[in-house]
């Protein structure tokens, strides 16, 4: 299992109350995304609990294969499928990176980081989408780069994709906050001196 059930659970139960989330629903799988984070599994492997708060939030588990965005206060909407395929494909389609990274013992900023071997490029999740991930999994085992915005773990019917951040641009505001990334990624973080 990669899919930890008590952070999916509070990870859609957060969604729910802010800007929603999509699900759609096969005869094989469940598919679960926001704009953060992406969850895709095989029904006998999707969370339990997690299938309660979807029933909690949508007052039912979706019956057809059309995808359906769900928010509080509001009815559960049929999205058109052109729009849901091109959300689907927006996740999971593209260039997925030859290098893997796995997590180092640095939090910087509320972003749990994660590095290639032997230093280099920096990824931050932030710690509240990273709980969607069984902690064994998101501390030891590789995750995958997918663009430059985007790791994923995948295993034996279960796929989870976090959105990741990069000290680039304007979502940086402060000067020192890029210069400390920069200095971090000349170093190998995984070592233990």
């Amino acid at each position: 299992m990669i899919i930890n059930e008590r952070g999916l659970v509070r990870n859609i139960k957060q969604a729910y109350k802010r800007s929603g989330y999509t699900i759609i629903s096969t005869g094989d799988q469940v598919t679960l995304f926001t704009e953060d984070w992406y969850v895709r599994a095989d029904w006998d492997k999707f969370p339990r609990k997690a299938l309660a708060a979807i029933v909690e939030c949508m007052g039912m588990l979706p019956a057809t294969s059309d995808a359906l965005a769900v928010m509080a206060g509001e009815e559960p909407q049929v999205v058109m499928p052109e729009v849901a395929g091109q959300d689907v494909a927006s996740w999971e389609t593209g260039e997925d990176e030859a290098d893997t990274v796995t997590m180092v013992p640095v939090l910087f900023q509320g972003y749990q980081l994660y590095q290639t071997d032997g230093g280099g490029a920096c990824y931050g999740v932030a710690a509240p989408l990273l709980s969607i991930v069984e902690r064994d999994v998101a501390q030891h085992k590789e995750a995958t780069r997918k663009g430059e915005r985007r790791l994923y773990w995948s295993h034996d019917g279960e796929l989870v994709i976090l959105g990741a951040v990069r000290p680039t641009g304007a979502c940086w505001e402060k000067d020192w906050v890029s210069t400390a990334w920069a200095a971090m990624e000349t170093v190998d973080l995984h070592r233990k001196e």
